[in-house]
């Protein structure tokens, strides 16, 4: 699969019109992501990735203020699931946590689904477990 495969992927489970659309969703979700490691770690799940998701890793632009902080209230995974949704909220310029949840479940469930092994062990080993929590909150993890 090339990178417009991917786009493909994304664009279907998010219900997009275009794959301009899929793209800044995966740049929203892949920089929020890369905001949030070091960039050894980043380097590491960019190897992990399959080519395609590799390459739009790549060129992700890094959202500014890195780290998930805590927000009062809730549980630490919700906080975290919370705050990341807001990074990508943020650095794809959508009006509403909705739209940024959208993406994010859209973006994951592409990688999932362009992996050869089990997803939810595969993307659990890539990505870290508080960021996964986005989409189990959702209720759309693999929608």
């Amino acid at each position: 699969m090339n990178e417009q495969g991917f786009l493909a992927l994304v664009k279907k489970h998010g219900h997009y019109g275009s794959k301009g659309e899929a793209n800044r969703a995966a740049h929203a979700v892949f920089g929020t992501i890369k905001g949030w490691l070091s960039p050894t770690a980043s380097n590491e799940i960019r190897q992990a990735l399959t080519r395609d998701a590799s390459q739009l890793w790549q060129y992700a632009p890094v959202a500014c203020g890195g780290g998930l902080r805590e927000v009062s209230g809730s549980g630490e995974t919700t906080i975290r699931s919370a705050h990341f949704i807001l990074k990508v909220q943020q650095l794809g310029k959508y009006r509403s946590s909705v739209e940024a949840r959208r993406a994010t479940c859209s973006v994951f469930s592409a990688v999932a689904r362009s992996l050869k092994e089990d997803p939810g062990r595969s993307l659990g080993q890539v990505f870290p477990p508080e960021i996964m929590g986005a989409c189990r909150v959702s209720n759309s993890w693999a929608a």
